[in-house]
């Protein structure tokens, strides 16, 4: 009877040893399907089982059952983060169900350059799938969100910093504008510091200068110059004169304006025609990115007042109005030879 007991004891230990064992082999075996690489959405709100189930629909793993029991054993079972996941190479259950805890998703990434206004930022950003342009822009003009952010205004234009983001799928139209705004707060903050004496305008007043320097040259070097320029016409209460400013009040009329300039544009009293306007128009008018917002808080002390684009990127400065209008009979005669 006792040789019995025994050899019972003997047996089921063996057997325990070889399930333990397979188990083990199971957790630590590398395993991927035919499928590769695999992308896989786990959506907010799936359970344990609707997450192994997928998993084994698209050959990630071997054995959904294993694969619940390996998760309640480590105590993962509620710990999954949703969102996209990507597997290119062979994982063990035990890396794959470590990659589901960590979060460690696939993310989106886009680019939004200096310069561009809220509508081509949304576009930019809808390209992804990560949301959809109405619902950005809806955020973008909600006051109580822009209250939340401690901003001020009728949309974050101007306070969504270009830069390349990257967010997984589970991000929402309000968590990336945030990130956005985030962003520009830490970049403002740093120029500030950087600065050799405070602005004379306040943070609002700053990024909206910014955004006219931003929008009228792509030049590093020319952007301080051109912020002194604005500068001191403000100083002397002349009218900016800025086509940007016209452009922006134009778009925000019709969205499918072309940006080119007639006269009569000129003359259509909006409030960011600064040909019209006294100051500042009430808003930024695009994304300034660092230099900038450098140029603003750092500007060249300077008597020029005018200056002309030379239509190669570049711009000619004037101290007079005769001087300037010299400039801008030359450099539009040429523009116009050159378009014959």
């Amino acid at each position: 009877m006792k040789k019995l007991l025994l050899s019972g004891l003997f047996v089921f230990a063996l057997l325990l040893a070889a399930v333990l064992l397979w188990f083990y082999l199971f957790s630590t075996t590398p395993y991927i399907g035919e499928q590769t690489p695999v992308r896989i959405v786990i959506a907010a709100g799936s359970n344990l089982r609707q997450v192994s189930a997928e998993l084994h629909s698209r050959d990630v793993i071997i054995s959904p059952g294993m694969f619940e029991a390996l998760a309640r054993i480590k105590g993962n079972a509620r710990s999954i983060k949703f969102g996209t996941y990507e597997f290119n190479e062979a994982l063990s259950p035990l890396d794959v169900l470590d990659r589901l805890q960590r979060g460690l998703v696939r993310l989106q990434p886009f680019t939004v350059p200096e310069g561009r206004t809220l509508f081509e930022t949304t576009r930019i950003i809808a390209a992804t799938g990560l949301a959809n342009e109405k619902e950005l822009l809806k955020k973008i003009t909600d006051p109580d969100f822009i209250d939340h952010l401690g901003l001020s205004g009728n949309s974050l234009e101007g306070f969504l910093f270009p830069d390349t983001y990257f967010f997984s799928r589970a991000a929402t139209a309000a968590s990336i504008l945030e990130k956005m705004v985030e962003r520009y707060r830490q970049v403002f903050a740093e120029e500030v510091q950087l600065a050799k004496q405070p602005s004379q305008l306040n943070e609002q007043k700053v990024v909206t200068l910014a955004s006219l320097v931003e929008a009228e040259t792509g030049k590093a070097d020319e952007r301080p110059l051109i912020a002194g320029v604005f500068l001191l016409r403000l100083e002397k209460g002349m009218r900016l004169e800025c086509d940007p400013t016209v452009v922006y009040g134009q778009l925000l009329l019709d969205l499918s304006f072309n940006k080119r300039l007639r006269r009569r544009h000129l003359l259509h009293d909006t409030p960011y025609n600064t040909y019209r306007n006294y100051g500042l128009p009430p808003g930024p008018i695009c994304s300034p990115g660092r230099l900038a917002i450098r140029a603003v808080l750092q500007p060249v002390k300077t008597d020029f007042l005018f200056f002309v684009s030379r239509n190669d990127g570049s711009h000619k400065f004037s101290r007079t109005l005769r001087e300037h209008n010299r400039a801008v009979n030359t450099y539009q005669r040429a523009r116009k030879t050159r378009k014959r």
